[in-house]
């Protein structure tokens, strides 16, 4: 160090001595220092020197000290955490990523970067440095500033903030950290600095406080933003205030929150809509099965959507903050603002009666949340949905609870279903309980794989069961090609369903369909079982087996449970086990068909039908074989008992009424050694 400083000092007194200035090529920024310091090193004065070098270099690189804002609250706590992922203790380049929604509080001031990609590695390679680069949107802007690690210098630490947690993926950044929303104690001290200009609120607005900070939802932003909005106003005007952005967000807060939704495409867009208007809360697997139907390749959204902080995924249930709701809710309101008929999505249930009862609907409704337990009494026929032209999503909801069932029933004009649905592709499940008007059910579309119509009596009139039935057996048809072919779902447990197991089932009440021949060979008890032809696995036209099973709730049980001393009740559910008796192990398959309506536990269902078509294909592969011929059904319940039951054949141009079947007298006693010829049977009623 000493043998450098002797050598600079000479070169420098032998250079001023001289008078050198262009014939050393030395600029005018060097030549003013031997001009300005040769006295100091003729004295020497080498500390002056150092001095004067250090001010100078100062100077012209015009450093400043950075402005940190003020009313930070718990910023000590982020710092922490973002030290101990920044390890400056390890000797490598290193880049770490904060990302969260707009607002949540990632912001630190940098300068701009924008000398190109040459002169950033020519210049920072050899230097350990520290880079922010903020609100990144772009996965050009990382590659274009900090491309590559060997750009920078061992030690170096880069730290970048963005919505878009994606992007921190794709750059491979070696720790990402989520900036959270603030706990209720900080997002008072950080309101009250901007409400009060204090950490503390003041005294007498307790109670409005709470409203302001649950507006806010911990979001910093909304936080600082409804706190200066606030200041210095009178309690009625914080009365006022509070109760108009209860109704709608601070148009600030929309702005900010708004611009990682204008980053979507079309399709991501729709399906964030959806999920603020319909579907926060509900299961990710049942939400992406109805939204699939619209094209909207959701499993691709959701990852989008939760990447850019717009959505998280909780033990599978789609939920967000509840300002990134309403931003949502925002949207569509702004999509038509004086008429809600003219929007795309109505949720609320003011704006839903009045556009059903009033008539009001337009082609711009694509989707409608009916919840019947909180809406006025509402009467209504599918003639309110008749301008609906693009309507493809309506979910409508009732309380469980028989006395909410009641006014629902009682408010229930359903006379009949539009002729239209036929061509909703994707539908797999029709809830139609306690529809008593409801006597006519038009062709369904084949993709259907349950029906739930309990508690409908007049739906099976004379002349509707045949019609009915029909669309049951092309939903089976279409269900046998679809597991032929491997992608069937008839095998696996559909999220909302009620019916377990392979085929398409419906549930319905029991005396009307006995009184129309739905059921025409009936065996007492809960066993029915069946000679199979000889070659039935090989017969391309035997489809598979229909199943019926007729039975009646239980009430009154000795022993209550906690449940149903709740007035919920203990769940029910139905079986049919399928075996063949040629084995002594031969279980085929579990059925199962559970309900959770209230109505059972009151009363308020009678006798009752399960019918399900099992496909022959969904026969286990062990038993794909003609050596099998005799096929037991038998039904159970949970808290129902099973009267009456039936096993049939379904071929396939089977009309599905009054196809001759072959069965055995379930109550006889069956000897393993016995042949077919040994076992009384019965054919169409005739005794051979």
């Amino acid at each position: 160090m000493e043998k450098c400083l002797k050598e600079s000092r000479q070169y420098l007194w032998m250079a001023s001595r001289a008078g050198v200035r262009c014939s050393l090529q030395v600029d005018k920024f060097l030549y003013d220092w031997f001009i300005d310091i040769k006295s100091c090193i003729f004295h020497g004065y080498e500390s002056v020197f150092v001095q004067k070098v250090t001010n100078d270099i100062h100077k012209r690189l015009n450093c400043k000290i950075l402005h940190v804002g003020e009313n930070i609250v718990r910023m000590n706590l982020h710092l922490d955490k973002l030290k101990s992922l920044i390890n400056i203790e390890l000797n490598e380049v290193r880049m770490i990523g904060i990302h969260g929604i707009g607002g949540i509080g990632r912001d630190m001031k940098i300068y701009d970067v924008d000398e190109g990609i040459s002169v950033i590695k020519a210049r920072l390679c050899s230097k350990k440095v520290l880079i922010v680069l903020d609100d990144v949107d772009n996965l050009c802007q990382l590659e274009y500033i900090v491309g590559k690690h060997d750009w920078f210098c061992l030690g170096s630490r880069i730290i970048i903030t963005t919505r878009d947690k994606h992007l921190l993926d794709v750059h491979e950044v070696h720790e990402t950290y989520e900036a959270k929303e603030l706990n209720y104690e900080d997002s008072i001290e950080l309101f009250s600095r901007h409400a009060f200009k204090q950490s503390l609120p003041k005294d007498g607005y307790n109670n409005l406080l709470n409203r302001a900070i649950d507006c806010a939802k911990g979001l910093q932003l909304a936080l600082k933003v409804l706190g200066n909005f606030l200041f210095n106003k009178t309690i009625p005007e914080w009365e006022s205030s509070l109760c108009k952005l209860e109704k709608k967000l601070h148009l600030e807060i929309q702005n900010v929150l708004q611009i990682s939704f204008d980053g979507l495409d079309d399709t991501e867009k729709e399906i964030f809509l959806d999920v603020a208007c319909f579907f926060k809360g509900e299961d990710k697997d049942f939400v992406s099965r109805i939204l699939d139907g619209c094209n909207f390749y959701v499993e691709s959204g959701i990852r989008v959507l939760v990447d850019k902080c717009l959505l998280n995924v909780w033990n599978n249930k789609l939920d967000m903050n509840d300002l990134i709701q309403r931003m949502g809710w925002e949207i569509v309101s702004n999509q038509c603002l004086k008429e809600p008929g003219g929007r795309s999505r109505l949720w609320k249930g003011e704006d839903v009666y009045d556009v059903i009862t009033k008539r009001t609907g337009t082609e711009a409704i694509e989707g409608i949340f009916l919840d019947m337990s909180t809406s006025k009494h509402m009467k209504f026929t599918t003639e309110a949905f008749e301008r609906m032209k693009r309507l493809i999503l309506l979910k409508v909801h009732h309380n469980d609870l028989y006395d909410s069932v009641k006014v629902f029933e009682n408010g229930n004009n359903f006379w009949s279903i539009p002729p239209n649905i036929s061509n909703l592709s994707k539908l797999k499940i029709l809830k139609i309980s306690h529809c008593k008007w409801l006597s006519r059910i038009p062709k369904l579309p084949s993709s259907l794989r349950e029906i739930d119509a309990h508690a409908c009596p007049d739906l099976l009139l004379r002349g509707s069961q045949t019609e009915l039935l029909q669309s049951v057996l092309n939903c089976f048809k279409l269900d046998i090609q679809d597991f032929e072919h491997g992608f069937s779902s008839s095998d696996r447990v559909i999220p909302g369903s009620l019916y377990d197991g392979k085929g398409v089932s419906l549930l319905m009440d029991g005396r009307k369909g006995y009184e129309e021949g739905w059921i025409e060979h009936r065996n007492m008890g809960n066993e029915a079982i069946i000679e199979l032809p000889l070659n039935w696995y090989e017969d391309d036209d035997l489809l598979g087996f229909s199943l019926f099973s007729f039975h009646t709730p239980v009430y009154g049980f000795e022993e209550k449970t906690g449940d149903e001393l709740k007035g919920e009740g203990p769940p029910r559910s139905l079986k049919c086990e399928l075996s063949f008796l040629d084995e002594q192990f031969g279980i085929v398959d579990d059925l199962f068909w559970d309900s959770s309506c209230g109505c059972y536990n009151k009363g308020g269902v009678s006798d009752q039908v399960w019918v399900t078509y099992y496909p022959k294909v969904g026969v286990k592969e062990m038993y794909h074989s003609n050596k099998y011929r005799f096929l037991k059904a038998s039904f159970g319940g949970t808290h129902f008992k099973v009267e009456k039951c039936d096993i049939d054949l379904i071929y396939t141009n089977d009309d599905g009424l009054n196809h001759p079947t072959v069965l055995i007298d379930p109550l006889r006693h069956f000897d393993d050694n016995a042949s077919a010829a040994e076992i009384e049977i019965e054919i169409s009623g005739r005794t051979f």
